[in-house]
């Protein structure tokens, strides 16, 4: 997936979870798991995982 905008990357499926960090417009991000609308993803380069709400992100190729 890739970031459509910058957005924190939550420690939860929620917008009251705290974040660990933000991911910049045209990050690509690995899909590791969905919670409703949320999508648990990881970043290929440090394995750090986190959720993000799926309206911000759009489909992409592979990272």
């Amino acid at each position: 997936m890739e970031v459509k905008t910058p957005v924190n990357i939550r420690k939860g499926p929620s917008s009251n979870a705290g974040s660990d960090k933000v991911a910049l417009t045209g990050a690509k991000l690995r899909v590791v798991g969905r919670e409703g609308n949320w999508i648990r993803v990881a970043d290929p380069e440090t394995a750090q995982e986190g959720y993000i709400y799926n309206r911000f992100l759009k489909e992409s190729s592979a990272p």
